[in-house]
């Protein structure tokens, strides 16, 4: 049987030349995971053991936008990883930028918007993602993402939802 792990985290430590978010520590703490850095080859080696032959990757939230610790692993692992790139929501002619660019990169697989933290929570329902899908006036808005950028989209919403 092929084993594929749909979401996994990994991550560098934080520095100066690699900032996290603010307050993004915190928001580990508070809801128990792990801050400790979470490298490819510590995964690797736990889907190994697990038997799991490939995944993708959804950079964290708290790294930001970023995509090139999880492109190095993709380099790194050509055929173990894949990508699922985040995009910077509030943003629209670098995001639109991102996914041109991504649209040619065959590790990412494609988009991962998220509103689960204060700032980014209420873009879904405020104008600030319009640009992205034209939802709700089409009810076929992940086909229409989908097509526009040549690659899947995936949301995590768990407060705020299309009518």
């Amino acid at each position: 049987m092929f084993i594929v792990d749909s979401q996994v985290h990994i991550w560098k430590e934080e520095t100066p030349d690699r900032p996290w978010i603010k307050g993004a520590r915190e928001r580990m703490r508070l809801n128990g995971h792990r801050e400790a850095a979470f490298t490819y080859q510590e995964c690797v080696a736990l889907m190994d053991e697990a038997g799991v032959d490939r995944a993708l990757i959804l950079p964290p939230s708290w790294e930001g936008d970023r995509t090139d610790y999880a492109l190095e692993a993709c380099e790194a692992h050509p055929d173990r990883f894949g990508v699922m790139a985040r995009i910077p929501q509030n943003k629209p002619a670098e995001g639109a930028a991102m996914m041109r660019d991504f649209a040619q990169n065959p590790h990412i697989k494609g988009t991962r918007l998220t509103f689960h933290r204060p700032i980014d929570r209420n873009w879904m329902i405020d104008g600030t993602n319009d640009w992205y899908w034209p939802w709700p006036r089409s009810s076929a808005w992940s086909r229409w993402c989908t097509r526009r950028s040549g690659r899947p989209s995936l949301a995590r919403s768990p407060t705020a939802t299309p009518d």
